[in-house]
């Protein structure tokens, strides 16, 4: 039988924690021009693609029966103008904030 041992091994985290990291939620929310926003948030944070499945997200939510959530999409990307025109069917159900450090 071979001999095995065992090593640890340490990798670094893609995200720089100094700039992504959490925060008080009421801050975020007024940073947004939101603060008194009572809802529960459904954040969606990344390239707003196709490939990324945004389309699938806003059809999801689209269908969602729930005016109690709000969607906010963090980042910008070729599929802007699809979010906006779910935006605008949706109204203030959905906030596209555009990207943000």
């Amino acid at each position: 039988m071979p001999h095995v041992t065992t090593t640890d091994l340490t990798t670094p985290n893609g995200v720089d924690g100094t700039l992504f990291h959490p925060a008080d939620r009421a801050a975020a929310r007024a940073a947004l021009g939101h603060g008194g926003d009572g809802r529960k948030w459904l954040v969606y944070v990344g390239r707003v693609e196709k490939p990324k499945g945004i389309e699938e997200l806003l059809a999801a939510f689209e269908r969602l029966d729930r005016p109690d959530v709000r969607l906010v999409l963090v980042g910008t990307g070729g599929a802007r103008p699809q979010c906006e025109a779910a935006a605008a069917r949706l109204g203030d159900r959905v906030l596209i904030a555009g990207a943000r450090p």
